[in-house]
């Protein structure tokens, strides 16, 4: 019988293990019934078209379970825990993780890092996306390093988790953990100095008319 689990590197592990479960199960199911055949003695042609019919509906069997493990969208080999694992491996400075709410429909998470040099930016992203390729399944996206001419940002847009790559300078410029913590704020309205508005200030009167109302 066709071996299905062996076809499928791609299947994260704990669903590789089920379907190599499956498979054993039939293939000893196979066995008992070939060795119960045999000891009925049936002719030997007719024994070899029920031992194919019982292979080939044992295989569709097995597609059909295989079908919603492999579909899963929850089994991503690529998480947001494997990434933050890896850029600590690639001695990633200041890392801000930011789970993002799910109204917002962009992403899960936000993820803002620093690098001590260009050079380091460009380290830390390329393992990111060969460690991606190496794991990820075939339904995930395919995915591109975004700034790779500039030498102060790199972004890479995983679906769940975008991960931004910065110098120091550049990430106090831009203060994207604000922008995605503090939500709307407007800079230049709080360093306005409040007016403080006379008591008898009454909209729409000159100083003159003020004075006679409030005689």
């Amino acid at each position: 019988m066709l071996q299905l689990a062996s076809f499928l590197p791609q299947a994260g592990s704990r669903q590789a293990l089920m379907l190599q479960g499956f498979s054993m199960l039939i293939k000893v199911a196979n066995c008992n019934i070939h060795t119960g055949l045999r000891q009925t003695r049936v002719l030997s042609p007719t024994l070899n078209v029920i031992l194919r019919y019982i292979n080939l509906t044992s295989y569709y069997i097995l597609i059909l379970i295989s079908f919603p493990l492999l579909s899963d969208p929850g089994s991503s080999r690529f998480s947001f825990e494997d990434i933050v694992s890896f850029l600590r491996q690639e001695n990633a400075k200041d890392i801000c993780a930011i789970q993002l709410p799910p109204e917002m429909k962009y992403s899960n998470y936000f993820v803002i890092v620093s690098g001590s040099s260009p050079r380091h930016l460009h380290a830390m992203a390329h393992y990111l996306m060969k460690m991606y390729k190496h794991l990820k399944t075939d339904c995930e996206p395919h995915v591109v390093i975004e700034g790779k001419d500039t030498d102060d940002w790199l972004c890479i847009d995983f679906g769940h988790t975008v991960v931004h790559f910065m110098l120091p300078e550049t990430r106090e410029v831009y203060e994207l953990e604000k922008l995605w913590t503090l939500r709307s704020y407007d800079d230049q309205l709080a360093q306005m100095i409040p007016e403080s508005m006379p008591e008898n200030f009454i909209l729409g009167m000159n100083p003159e008319e003020e004075e006679l109302a409030s005689i």
